[in-house]
């Protein structure tokens, strides 16, 4: 994987600016720790109102969950080390990098709760 990784990092940080800087942080605090917990509640709690059941908060929790334990689970077992801070882009990550913690909680959080507004749209 590091034949194909130091490549694209080469590239990413040619293309590297400010703005560039602040785009990429921002998108990374909306599906961090911060962000994506405040957008799964807003969702869980307009799905649990609009079913009238909690069963959308159960799975949703449920979810995020297990989603959580497979990234500390996969981080341990891959421990494979992140890029030098010199070529990352705050806010800094000293966990090891695979798998993202971001990418898959995000798309468990988000695939389970357009898998419930689907059901939901059915009925």
């Amino acid at each position: 994987m590091a034949a194909l990784d130091h490549p694209v990092l080469d590239a990413a940080k040619t293309m590297r600016s400010p703005a560039l800087d602040a785009a990429a942080t921002a998108y990374t605090d909306l599906g961090g720790g911060i962000g994506m917990p405040i957008l799964a509640a807003i969702a869980t709690a307009v799905l649990v109102l609009r079913a009238r059941s909690w069963t959308p908060a159960i799975l949703i929790v449920t979810a995020a969950a297990g989603s959580l334990f497979m990234t500390i689970a996969g981080k341990q077992l891959t421990g494979r080390a992140r890029p030098l801070l010199s070529d990352a882009v705050p806010p800094y990550e000293y966990s090891p990098s695979f798998p993202s913690g971001h990418s898959l909680n995000s798309f468990v959080l988000a695939g389970i709760i357009a898998y419930l507004v689907v059901l939901r749209c059915r009925r």
